[in-house]
């Protein structure tokens, strides 16, 4: 269930607002938390409620695009309070964060040893704040939403996402795969026999080396024809 708050400035000496109750119908629904409140002149109200929509209809996950008051209809549309001349600079609308939007500062291939920034934003009232996760382990938590990488390793890695929440409410993003390129590490050598080698003997030599998140390996067979599998970068060791 979400929340959403208005705070109205009082016109009149003093006045009743009452709230009419939306009831739940398939679980769409609006609860107040008062449906009558007696104000002062120059006062502040604050008008508070929770609601509920189905999370998917007809197969198809349904999302809230938009959330107002309103207290009458135009042309059979409701009128958001906040462009009704009559409320005119009188009213506030609070609600809870809507889906963020994430984004990665480079486009193009994240290298190793690069700045690298992660950016989380999301409309809220009041304004959010912000926890980026990398695979449900907290990472950053502030009212920016920005995470800087200022020199981006290989470890760094992962699903990354974040979470936008006020008083209202709170919403998680959609995933970001961050890949970081990066170049072989001290390659591992090793050899099939572990005794002595013996003239005419078959003998394998291995090169391995991890790079980019694949483990590149060579082989070179003593005596016979050079074969090598899967490789991609030949490093120095086996030749």
């Amino acid at each position: 269930m979400r929340g959403a708050a208005m705070s109205l400035s009082a016109a009149a000496s003093v006045f009743l607002l009452s709230v009419s109750v939306i009831q739940a119908q398939d679980v769409w629904g609006v609860a107040y938390t008062s449906t009558q409140i007696c104000a002062v002149k120059r006062s502040t109200v604050e008008i508070r409620c929770n609601y509920s929509h189905p999370s998917t209809i007809n197969g198809l996950k349904t999302q809230v695009e938009e959330k107002f008051w309103f207290t009458k209809t135009s042309n059979d549309v409701y009128v958001d309070l906040r462009t009704d001349p009559e409320y005119s600079g009188r009213v506030t609308s609070h609600y809870a964060p809507k889906l963020p939007s994430v984004s990665v500062s480079s486009s193009a291939e994240i290298v190793e040893g690069s700045s690298v920034i992660l950016t989380c934003s999301s409309d809220a009232n009041p304004a959010a704040n912000y926890i980026w996760y990398k695979e449900n382990q907290i990472k950053l938590q502030g009212p920016e939403g920005v995470y800087r990488f200022t020199s981006i390793s290989s470890e760094d890695r992962g699903i990354y996402y974040c979470k936008s929440e006020n008083k209202h409410g709170w919403i998680h993003s959609t995933s970001l795969v961050l890949d970081v390129q990066y170049p072989p590490r001290l390659p591992s050598v090793s050899m099939s026999s572990s005794g002595e080698i013996v003239e005419g003997s078959s003998v394998t030599l291995t090169c391995s080396s991890d790079a980019t998140g694949h483990r590149l390996q060579a082989t070179d067979a003593i005596g016979g024809e050079h074969v090598f599998a899967d490789l991609v970068v030949v490093s120095n060791c086996c030749h």
